[in-house]
């Protein structure tokens, strides 16, 4: 969990997978989304094609924007992008003004979807952070 601030208009993400293949993704999980202006902030936007984001059993307050995500700089290639979201809560957290190429999950994403099922052995793993 984390505390994330906008001091101003823009996206709190910005993903960048170049290709399907890449099982990369970010995922917040129990974050505060706070700031001063409402509707200024967005979730995120697509920084390439393949896009994948999600924000699950965080607060979101009135600072995001009830479009929650963005498209970057007049590009319409949403087609393949993955912003989904899971039982948020606050102001911001509201999904039926959400942009159509967002949804929202059945289930959480798991540590182990992420990380693998052997991430409590894994050395790269720092469970200071976790």
């Amino acid at each position: 969990s984390c505390d994330i601030e906008s001091v101003g208009y823009g996206c709190v993400t910005a993903n960048g997978r170049t290709d399907n293949s890449n099982p990369s993704e970010y995922v917040f999980n129990n974050v505060r989304v706070f700031g001063s202006k409402p509707e200024q902030a967005f979730l995120g936007r697509p920084w390439r094609p393949y896009a994948r984001v999600v924000f699950q059993n965080s607060d979101l307050s009135d600072v995001i924007n009830p479009e929650g995500w963005q498209k970057w700089n007049g590009d319409n290639n949403t087609a393949n992008v993955y912003f989904k979201e899971y039982k948020n809560r606050g102001a911001g957290a509201a999904t039926n003004k959400r942009v159509a190429f967002s949804g929202t999950l059945q289930n959480p994403v798991t540590i182990t979807e992420i990380l693998g099922s052997d991430f409590n052995s894994a050395w790269w793993v720092d469970k200071s952070f976790m």
